[in-house]
C-alpha cells in the first residue's frame, strides 16, 4: 500500500467519523410520517420552532408556538452516505494502485 493509498484512506475515515458525529435527523410524528429535519450533532438534536401569528388592526398576535425536536436518526440517509463514500474511497484506491 502507497503513501497516496493510505491518505486516502484516512481521509475516508475521518469523513466516515464526521459523518458519524453530525447525521441527518427525522421527527416521525404521532401518524407515523417522518419530517427532516437535517444535520446535527449527535449529542443536540435539531429543534424547529413553528409559529403562526396574525395581525390585527395592527397588533401581531402569537397564536400558536410550539417546538418540533427531532426523535430518530435519518438511517436510510445516512447508510446511503456511507456507501456512497465506500465507493468513493474504492475507487480512489483503485485508481492509485501502483502495477
Amino acid at each position: 500500500m502507497n503513501k497516496n493509498q493510505q491518505l486516502i484512506i484516512l481521509i475516508g475515515l475521518l469523513v466516515t467519523l464526521a459523518m458519524g458525529i453530525y447525521p441527518p435527523w427525522v421527527h416521525v410524528d404521532e401518524d407515523k410520517v417522518t419530517h427532516a429535519m437535517g444535520y446535527a450533532p449527535i449529542w443536540k438534536p435539531p429543534t424547529i420552532r413553528k409559529r403562526d401569528s396574525a395581525e390585527i388592526l395592527g397588533f401581531k398576535l402569537e397564536l400558536d408556538v410550539r417546538s418540533q425536536t427531532a426523535n430518530t436518526l435519518d438511517i436510510a440517509r445516512l447508510l446511503t452516505q456511507f456507501v456512497v463514500l465506500s465507493v468513493i474511497v474504492g475507487g480512489a484506491l483503485v485508481l492509485t494502485k501502483k502495477a
